[in-house]
């Protein structure tokens, strides 16, 4: 077996393993008492919580109380849950262009990187959703159907498709010195960039269903690692939700 093999064995099942203990965590998390398990939202009156993702239903909640509250924790385990399968291919690519002695360190700052981007498009995602929240307080039905026409709009866009493409770009890496680090912290910015990008829609459909909330979020993880596994294509309106394309492996022989 070749090292290239391994390496993308070994990426591959601690990612997996690693998204695999957040959907359990996550699992556990929705058998018990939300506001007792956010602790630190006590505070937020009518504040109800999915899954440990915040939203408040009554009251002021800034974007900076956000970020530095409870939700965040939840929504960085959704994160891990859901996105994490999809940067096998990024971090193989960083893997296979590091020195075995520094490469762990070369993951954590991608993965770090990659991670507080996606909590700063959280910020504003959970901000949003809670104002349509009371903006829709008497319609649940009309903001479910409002946000999952903007994700399929979004789904089905060039732009979605310039995304994606993006995320395909991997860049030259330096292995010496500390220009190795700089660039897996930039690797991890660019990605995370076009992944929010690509994602952003889906992840906020992802915070309006209470009813069979963990199914949907299975689903749209389903639907965003198939869209990682998909070879680039030119950017037109075309339907995504469904792989059209030969998908790349996700795990080698």
């Amino acid at each position: 077996m070749t090292d290239v093999i391994q390496t993308r064995r070994r990426i591959s099942c601690g990612v997996l393993c690693l998204s695999a203990v957040a959907w359990v965590y996550l699992t556990l998390w929705s058998r018990t008492d939300p506001v007792e398990f956010t602790g630190a939202t006590e505070s937020l009156a009518g504040a109800m919580c999915i899954n440990g993702v915040l939203i408040a239903q009554s009251g002021f909640t800034s974007p900076l109380t956000l970020l530095t509250g409870a939700s965040m924790f939840g929504w960085a385990i959704m994160i891990v849950a859901m996105m994490f399968p999809t940067l096998i291919a990024p971090l193989t690519h960083l893997a296979q262009r590091s020195f075995r002695n520094k490469r762990a360190a070369l993951i954590a700052l991608f993965l770090m990187t990659y991670l507080y981007l996606w909590i700063l498009a959280g910020t504003l995602l959970l901000f949003g959703a809670r104002a349509l929240r009371q903006a829709f307080s008497d319609t649940p039905a009309g903001l479910i159907m409002l946000v999952l026409t903007l994700a399929l709009v979004w789904q089905c866009s060039p732009s979605k498709q310039q995304c994606l493409n993006r995320n395909h770009l991997h860049p030259a890496l330096r292995a010496y010195g500390i220009g190795s680090y700089l660039d897996a912290v930039r690797f991890g910015l660019w990605h995370g960039f076009w992944c929010v990008g690509s994602c952003w829609a889906l992840m906020l459909l992802s915070t309006v269903f209470v009813v069979a909330h963990q199914p949907v979020m299975l689903l749209l993880t389903f639907i965003m690692l198939t869209e990682s596994m998909q070879v680039p294509t030119k950017p037109a309106w075309e339907w995504r939700l469904v792989p059209s394309r030969k998908l790349r492996r996700l795990v080698a022989p």
